[in-house]
């Protein structure tokens, strides 16, 4: 369902970015929205950027036709064979970093983004260049992309424990996690690495045993068994700022995300709007030529 043909300038970018955005059927809302906004810009600073969506299988035939009309429309879709579920996001996540280690050359980043997330396209892209740009200008050399860490966006976390409040959508009983700390991780709102990484992550992930968290699993348990101890993993800027920080913009220069809370049970958000509205926010900030539509 996804069209090659969304692999875009080639021969303009230094460097790109595939934003593998984890979504569910029914939230084709928020994929419009994203289209509109963050997901609509393609080159920035001669950086490339592609938006595909992650979607499982549906049961509801009206749904299934809708999800075929989209796709033939935008291109843009990733469907895996299986139900969109909780419980199924692990194994989608790691069909996408399959599909990207496979189909991309080393000079792609792989990407995770969750639906209810915003992108400052701008500040990610100028981060981004202080990790990928190098200071020597001489024509014979390159960044090493290959070595990039996992870097955090949304976000760091260097100790979370467990929650062990069996209401909690990420429960975790003392059976099946004992230790009092998970591993260096990123929360799955948004973190990025090498296409590179992400082909070895997949590899190793048929030999960890399953923990349906995605974020802890792939870049907690799976980014250890690389064997790298903890210097494959990196936060970005903000990312070690509580959720209420974030969430509220307190003391937050530069954001790189905002993270909308949509998929939280008993948290109702209204993500398009919300998403449209920090957006507009954002897009007042632009300025000059640099920035390309399409």
């Amino acid at each position: 369902m996804l069209k090659t043909t969304v692999l875009l300038f080639t021969d303009l970018a230094k460097w790109s970015m595939v934003l593998m955005v984890k979504s569910s059927a029914k939230h084709r809302d928020r994929r419009d929205v994203i289209r509109q906004t963050w997901g609509s810009w393609r080159l920035v600073d001669v950086i490339r950027l592609e938006v595909v969506f992650l979607l499982g299988t549906t049961k509801d035939p009206n749904l299934r036709d809708s999800l075929e009309e989209e796709s033939s429309h935008h291109g843009d879709i990733l469907q895996m064979d299986m139900e969109d579920s909780a419980e199924t996001v692990p194994e989608k996540v790691l069909a996408g970093m399959q599909w990207a280690s496979s189909s991309l050359t080393h000079d792609w980043i792989y990407s995770s983004v969750d639906d209810d997330m915003v992108v400052h396209v701008e500040n990610l892209v100028e981060y981004m260049k202080t990790l990928l740009v190098p200071e020597d200008t001489n024509v014979n050399i390159r960044p090493c992309y290959e070595q990039l860490p996992i870097v955090c966006v949304y976000s760091y976390q260097a100790k979370d424990s467990p929650d062990r409040n069996p209401l909690s959508k990420w429960y975790i009983s003392y059976g099946k996690m004992s230790d009092n700390y998970w591993p260096k991780y990123c929360r799955g709102g948004m973190y990025l690495m090498s296409v590179e990484m992400a082909g070895r992550i997949f590899q190793v992930s048929r030999r960890t045993p399953y923990l349906y968290l995605d974020d802890v699993w792939i870049t907690g348990y799976m980014r250890r068994k690389l064997n790298e101890g903890d210097c494959n993993i990196m936060p970005a800027p903000n990312s070690i700022k509580t959720n209420k920080e974030l969430y509220f913009n307190t003391g937050v220069t530069k954001p790189l995300v905002r993270h909308l809370f949509g998929n939280i049970r008993f948290f109702p958000v209204k993500v398009p709007d919300k998403l449209l509205e920090i957006w507009q926010s954002w897009e007042v900030e632009a300025h000059g030529p640099r920035w390309c539509q399409i």
